[in-house]
C-alpha cells in the first residue's frame, strides 16, 4: 500500500514539496495539450569554420533541458555541491537533476542520494522522458521535441527503514515540465572558427615585435634565449572579436610569424548566428601582415 508522508514545512516555491513515498509509483504530468517545442540551428561554412553536426544540437538541447528544470544550479555530486548537506552520523545528502539520452529520447532525473560513512549509498529518483526527432537539411538542423506525459518515481529507504524521494513534489515535477516546453529561452551551440598559419617578414625581429607592438598593442614573452617570443591579445570588431596567438621567432636572420586566430561564437535555437562574422578572421590577419611589415 502507497503511502506519503511530509517531513518538511511548507516553503513558497516551486521546490517546496518534500512528498515521500515508500513504493514506486507514476503519475501524469497533463502535457496533452502542449505543443513540441523545436529548436532550428543555422548549418553554415566559413574562414575557419565547417559547420555544426546532429550530435552538436543534441548536446544543447540535453543541455537547455537541464538549465531550464528544477535544480538547475545544483551540481550532480554528493560532494562540492551548492545543493548536499551534511548530518549527524556521518550521514552525506545530495540532490540535483540529471539528463540522459537514449535512444530518441531524453530522461530527465531527479535525484536525491544519501550516502554514509560505511559506503551503503541509497538513490532516490523522479524520471521524465521526453522524445525528440531530429530532421537535417541543407542548410539546418531542427529538433522537435515533444511534451513528456508521464513522471516515474522510484524512492528509496534510509539506514534506519524511512522512505524519501527526490525533494520536489509531483506538482511542481509538472510545473517545471510545462514550462521548459513553454518558455522563450533558447538553446545555445559554442563554436569556433580558426586559422594557423605562418609568413616571413624581411625585416629583423626586433623591428618586427616593434611594429606589433605599436600596431596591436603586444605585450611579448621571450620563449627561447632572444630568437623566439610569444605573444596573445583580442581584437574586437563591432560585437565580435577574434583571440589572436603569435609566435616570432628568427629566420635566416629575419622573422618568421606564426599565428593562430580563433573567433568564438554561438548559434541559437531561432536559427540566428550571435557575433558571427565571416570576415573578422580575414581581416584580422590582414591587419597583423601589414603592421608587421611596416
Amino acid at each position: 500500500m502507497r503511502y506519503k508522508l511530509i517531513l518538511c514545512a511548507s516553503i513558497a516555491t516551486l521546490l517546496s514539496g518534500c512528498v515521500m513515498t515508500s513504493e514506486p509509483y507514476a503519475f501524469k504530468t497533463n502535457a496533452t495539450n502542449l505543443k513540441e517545442k523545436t529548436f532550428t540551428f543555422n548549418k553554415f561554412s566559413g574562414e575557419g569554420y565547417t559547420g555544426i553536426e546532429s550530435k552538436d544540437v543534441i548536446n544543447s538541447v540535453s543541455k537547455y533541458i537541464k538549465n531550464n528544470s528544477a535544480f538547475y544550479k545544483c551540481k550532480s555530486s554528493l560532494y562540492g555541491s551548492s545543493c548536499s548537506d551534511s548530518v549527524p552520523g556521518g550521514i552525506k545528502t545530495s540532490w540535483g537533476s540529471t539528463v540522459t539520452k537514449h535512444d530518441d529520447m531524453f530522461v530527465l532525473s531527479y535525484f536525491e542520494k544519501q550516502k554514509y560513512s560505511t559506503g551503503r549509498l541509497d538513490t532516490a529518483t523522479i524520471k521524465q522522458s521526453f522524445s525528440y526527432k531530429l530532421t537535417e537539411q541543407s542548410d539546418s538542423i531542427t529538433l522537435a521535441l515533444s511534451p513528456s506525459s508521464e513522471a516515474n518515481v522510484k524512492p528509496a529507504s534510509s539506514a534506519i527503514g524511512l522512505p524519501f524521494s527526490a525533494p520536489i513534489s509531483d506538482e511542481s515535477v509538472t510545473k517545471w515540465a510545462e514550462s521548459m516546453i513553454k518558455s522563450t529561452n533558447k538553446a545555445t551551440i559554442g563554436q569556433t572558427a580558426y586559422v594557423k598559419g605562418e609568413f616571413d617578414v624581411n625585416l629583423t625581429v626586433d623591428s618586427v615585435k616593434s611594429n606589433l607592438i605599436r600596431g596591436f598593442d603586444l605585450k611579448f614573452s621571450d620563449l627561447k634565449n632572444g630568437v623566439q617570443f610569444k605573444a596573445r591579445t583580442t581584437r574586437n570588431i563591432g560585437r565580435s572579436k577574434v583571440d589572436i596567438n603569435i609566435t616570432l621567432s628568427v629566420y635566416r636572420g629575419k622573422a618568421k610569424i606564426e599565428y593562430l586566430l580563433t573567433h568564438p561564437f554561438k548559434l541559437t535555437s531561432d536559427g540566428k548566428s550571435s557575433t558571427y562574422n565571416k570576415d573578422i578572421i580575414k581581416i584580422v590577419l590582414e591587419e597583423i601582415e601589414k603592421s608587421a611589415n611596416s
